[in-house]
């Protein structure tokens, strides 16, 4: 799923297993989509896993280059 999502230029999608990797996914890559393993993943951390992602914001700084790279074509 994010594989195929993040063939945007404007989608940065993030497959997140728990809080940490949402955490990250938001401070680091700027990630705008998450995606979630339904099968291998127990609801209370989908959850926080999904309330951590949406609560974070992106940390910018030296982070800021790479998120810009990110969205330019090749």
């Amino acid at each position: 799923m994010a594989i195929k999502a993040n063939r945007f230029s404007f989608i940065r999608a993030a497959l997140c297993f728990n809080e940490e990797y949402a955490r990250l996914a938001r401070e680091h890559n700027k990630a705008n989509v998450l995606c979630l393993g339904g099968r291998t993943m127990e609801w209370g951390t989908a959850e926080r896993t999904f309330e951590t992602f949406l609560t974070t914001p992106f940390a910018g700084g030296r982070h800021e280059q790479r998120v810009k790279k990110l969205g330019e074509k090749i």
